[in-house]
């Protein structure tokens, strides 16, 4: 190696040994983060209580028994927690599983009845630091609010990604279609899905079951029979109270072509509509009726497709609390 070529290499190392050393210095002083190797017993009953909120129980459904038994030196109460049927217990205790699944405890739950009532335990340290008997009561029933999605399917592209996302949601709703040639053939996956639809009615629709003003009546009866045909009859028609056809002369007669075959028109204003809202005042709607609505009438919300996906943490949440979610 000639001296040129053995000076760059010292320089080379240098540097790079300069570098270290200047990593090193910068990370000296940053304390190490140490996981706890405990948790209290006041941090256990906060976190599991954290939980028991989420579902929206009345405080006297929760009881707690003291202990005075040499025996339980570790257990000093016990907590009895009374649940309504409409919570799934082994639901809870896989959500408090969740809660705890990066502190150190040991959680331990025994189910004393086939899907119901079960006694949780859980310790730290090897210490048992709570313990919950958590029952079904059928004398006890939350409050709730019971709202029905008819969700607007504009775009049929990519109808097996649309289908997916929807059977994902765990949720009852109902799809809500513009009669079209599209709309005819996602159908067919609706229906192999078993899933529940409406039909709505506006200036949208298109070929064999578009309704025009000029329109003879017997163009109009073809068009109200078309629609049945494809459709169905056991199905919410509703009409879309801005359009042309429902401001038009010929709405009645068309009303009536529908009456004759047993099938009442509803209208939108009969729903919440949240249609070309923007997301965070669709948001605030969902929460007030939630709150809003408790242990009154159903509310019946159209909200498009992309809202209602993008709604489904919420939804999902307030499931969870309580609030039902019906198809019709």
């Amino acid at each position: 190696m000639s001296k040129k070529n053995f000076v760059y290499v010292l320089v080379s190392l240098c540097a790079v040994l300069l570098i270290i050393n200047v990593i090193i210095d910068a990370n000296r002083d940053k304390p190490v983060p140490v996981k706890p190797t405990s948790f209290s017993t006041k941090e256990i009953e906060n976190k599991f209580s954290e939980v028991l909120k989420q579902y929206n129980l009345e405080n006297e459904w929760t009881t707690v028994k003291y202990i005075d038994n040499e025996n339980y030196d570790s257990l000093k109460k016990v907590f009895y927690v009374r649940l309504p049927r409409d919570i799934s217990i082994p639901i809870i205790i896989n959500d408090i599983y969740q809660a705890f699944q990066s502190d150190p405890v040991k959680i331990e739950a025994i189910e004393r009845k086939n899907y119901s009532n079960s006694t949780l335990k859980i310790y730290s340290e090897d210490l048992l630091k709570m313990q919950a008997f958590l029952n079904h009561d059928d004398g006890i029933k939350r409050k709730f609010a019971e709202l029905s999605f008819y969700v607007l399917i504009k775009n049929y592209k990519g109808t097996e990604e649309i289908i997916d996302s929807l059977l994902n949601m765990h949720i009852n709703y109902n799809l809500l279609l513009i009669p079209g040639e599209e709309s005819r053939a996602f159908l067919q996956e609706v229906k192999k899905n078993d899933m529940v639809y409406s039909v709505l009615i506006n200036d949208d629709m298109e070929d064999r079951f578009k309704i025009e003003e000029d329109y003879t009546k017997q163009m109009i009866k073809n068009s109200v029979v078309n629609l049945i045909s494809v459709y169905g009859r056991n199905i919410n028609y509703i009409v879309d109270t801005r359009s042309n056809l429902y401001n038009s002369v010929i709405f009645s007669f068309v009303r009536d072509e529908f009456s004759k075959r047993d099938i009442s028109l509803s209208l939108v204003t009969d729903y919440s509509s949240t249609l070309g809202r923007d997301f965070n005042d669709i948001i605030s709607l969902f929460n007030f009726y939630c709150e809003s609505g408790v242990s009154k009438e159903r509310i019946k919300i159209i909200i498009d497709f992309d809202s209602f996906i993008r709604l489904e943490p919420l939804i999902i949440k307030e499931k969870k609390r309580g609030t039902k979610f019906s198809v019709r």
